[in-house]
């Protein structure tokens, strides 16, 4: 939990927002948050920007709600590590109990490090590494679930420190109903 504590001052530090989005990326680390930030329009919840691109998942639409979780895996892996499952469970049990008929994007970015293939080769099997856990943790029906894959080719802030390297390997859930 403190390593996403500091992830999390990093970001509100940094005044971190999405490269692709025109408001800030959100990272709630708790069960209420999670729903709360996921919940279909809420009042007062800005409008997220989702690209235009063909590859969109179809059901994505601009005001989609969209969160960031900061789930740390194993080097060059698509082992997620146990100082993830706590995050993960929060997601799960929101998923489970609180947004019960809800479908989401599990979509996996990583840093700049390696090939444009094998970072979206490596960002989809983190992906669906998530997704996994889910289904098998949470009875999480499958069909719920979608994952994508972006590699490094929607950075959040610049590859150029480790510190936001580590904030671009992420997975981004993203409500599509």
């Amino acid at each position: 939990m403190k390593t996403h504590l500091f992830y999390l001052f990093l970001i509100l530090s940094l005044g971190i927002s999405a490269a692709a989005q025109d408001t800030p990326l959100s990272f709630p680390d708790t069960r209420e948050k999670i729903t709360e930030a996921l919940r279909k329009n809420p009042l007062g919840r800005p409008k997220s920007f989702v690209s235009s691109e063909k590859s969109t998942p179809s059901g994505i639409e601009n005001d989609s709600p969209r969160v960031g979780a900061l789930i740390r895996f194993d080097f060059d892996s698509d082992t997620i590590r146990k100082d993830s499952y706590p995050l993960l469970r929060e997601f799960g049990e929101s998923f489970q109990k609180d947004l019960p008929d809800a479908a989401f994007v599990i979509e996996g970015h990583a840093d700049s490090k390696g090939t444009d293939e094998y970072n979206n080769d490596l960002s989809r099997r983190r992906a669906d590494a998530v997704k996994t856990f889910l289904i098998s943790a949470f009875k999480i029906d499958e069909s719920r679930l979608k994952i994508r894959a972006y590699g490094e080719s929607r950075p959040i802030v610049s590859n150029e420190t480790e510190e936001g390297r580590a904030l671009n390997r992420r997975v981004e859930f993203v409500r599509m109903k």
